[in-house]
């Protein structure tokens, strides 16, 4: 930290040095040992922006008559200082444009209001974080009796760096990882859709067009997983979630793949597993799954691997957090955080309408690495959308992003006001939960982004080495 009052007061300069960086040792001998073992074979250069970009992420002006001193006792204390209470922080991370199959939601339906599919909110609490979980909803579905039911999800694998745990309780580097949590299905709808797209056959009358969430309750196990997850700890249900047993936590079937250049069909992979709302477990009784090739072999090899061996190629802590909808283009801020990105449509065909006793299940699949999503990087990024571009051939296929105020700043979309508070807005007040919020997003961003390691665009320099890094405004990080 860099911070003129610690120039100006030495006794508080060792006050802050001994709460902000109580494991330093630990981290130091982390990385040295890493880079001991490993830095010989490392092709990857050690930045994803600037550090003059990612300064101005970091260094802001205190509010007036707040100063450090307040801060560390504020951090301690758990009391709020007076002086914050209408403090407003403009965010410098932005959203950025979105695919175009991303549209505004229509005037006529604007409010969401008179949307049957938004009638019965529950607020996810765990996160903190203010969210509407669509429940079943018994008379929709009684009135609606579908055949055939249809839903996009992604699935964003992350790469998170190790460091959390050498910081001062309050600064918390480590809940960055919240952010992109706040995304996952299980806590909030991200994205809608035209109710005639999800449900293809029903007879809608004048909900057809009507942007609807897919129901939170009613989703068979097609990849991916509800809840965010990282690597070797436990999801909400106290169970330990391991990446490398299986392609559970990705959506895509990297270990049924021979190679990474030809797509390929696989017949009863997906069994479809469904909680329905009396409790009964269901599988589909028949499944057919088209996977796209990858023509990335290496990314099956990074994916496959177990916590540890992943963290000695990489340095890095998997997680992944699973949304409806198709993937967001992240501000250049958060996309180093995003290893790869799994796409996954999936259709269930109903044996009776509005059975879920029995059904089929078909599904897709296509994977990316994060790096060549983002960066359009060819023929990666074409092949990625050829999964796109063929959900696109409906004419009905169209999503609707949602945000709140702390996420419209990002992701951008369709703002919409949450209809709860949480406990610390409720407490504090929402403007001042939402300030702190953005701010702890610029200031963890640009802690985090320069440590880590960039697993994408090889080249190599003058000298014959093997580098890499982002491509933005500012030239190559």
């Amino acid at each position: 930290m860099n911070h003129p009052e610690l120039e100006r007061d030495k006794p508080l300069l060792e006050r802050w040095d001994t709460i902000a960086l109580p494991g330093d040792e630990h981290t130091e001998n982390a990385f040295s040992k890493y880079l001991q073992a490993f830095g010989k074979q490392r092709q990857v250069l050690n930045c994803a922006i600037p550090l003059a970009r990612a300064k101005t992420l970091t260094d802001f002006q205190l509010p007036e008559g707040l100063d450090l001193q307040a801060c560390i006792e504020a951090s301690v204390t758990g009391h709020f200082p007076d002086t914050l209470r209408g403090w407003k922080y403009q965010p410098i991370i932005k959203a950025e444009t979105q695919l175009p199959q991303m549209a505004q939601i229509p005037a006529e339906h604007a409010s969401l209001i008179k949307a049957p599919w938004l009638q019965s909110p529950s607020q996810a609490t765990w996160l903190g974080i203010n969210a509407r979980h669509l429940r079943y909803h018994h008379q929709l579905w009684q009135d609606l009796k579908p055949k055939v039911l249809q839903g996009v999800n992604t699935t964003l694998v992350l790469a998170l760096p190790q460091i959390g745990f050498a910081l001062a309780p309050h600064i918390q580097l480590e809940k960055g990882f919240l952010f992109l949590g706040s995304l996952a299905r299980g806590l909030c709808p991200v994205q809608l859709f035209p109710a005639r797209y999800i449900y293809p056959e029903a007879q809608l009358g004048g909900l057809a067009d009507v942007p609807a969430p897919i129901f939170a309750d009613l989703l068979p196990l097609t990849g991916g997983f509800s809840y965010p997850t990282v690597d070797c700890e436990p999801d909400p249900w106290r169970v330990l979630a391991r990446f490398g047993n299986g392609d559970r936590f990705y959506g895509y079937p990297f270990r049924q793949a021979k190679d990474s250049v030809e797509d390929f069909t696989l017949h009863g992979h997906e069994n479809g597993t469904m909680l329905l709302p009396n409790g009964q477990r269901v599988t589909a009784r028949q499944s057919q799954s088209y996977v796209y090739a990858t023509l990335d072999p290496k990314l099956k090899d990074e994916l496959m691997m177990d916590r540890d061996e992943f963290e000695n190629a990489t340095c890095l802590l998997r997680g992944a957090v699973t949304h409806d909808g198709l993937p967001f283009q992240l501000p250049v801020e958060l996309r180093t955080m995003v290893f790869a990105i799994v796409l996954t449509h999936w259709r269930m065909e109903l044996d009776k309408p509005g059975d879920l006793s029995s059904y089929t299940l078909s599904t897709e699949h296509a994977a990316i690495r994060g790096f060549n999503y983002f960066q359009h990087v060819e023929p990666h990024y074409t092949n990625f959308m050829r999964l796109i571009m063929e959900l696109s051939k409906d004419p009905h296929f169209r999503t609707y992003p949602l945000s709140t105020h702390l996420t419209n700043s990002w992701v951008g979309g369709n703002l919409r006001l949450a209809n709860h508070l949480s406990q610390s807005e409720a407490d504090l007040g929402p403007e001042i939960m939402r300030s702190y919020y953005h701010q702890q997003l610029d200031w963890q961003a640009g802690i985090v982004v320069p440590l880590h390691e960039i697993l994408g665009e090889k080249h190599r320099d003058n000298q014959g080495e093997v580098v890499c890094g982002y491509h933005d405004k500012q030239g190559m990080a």
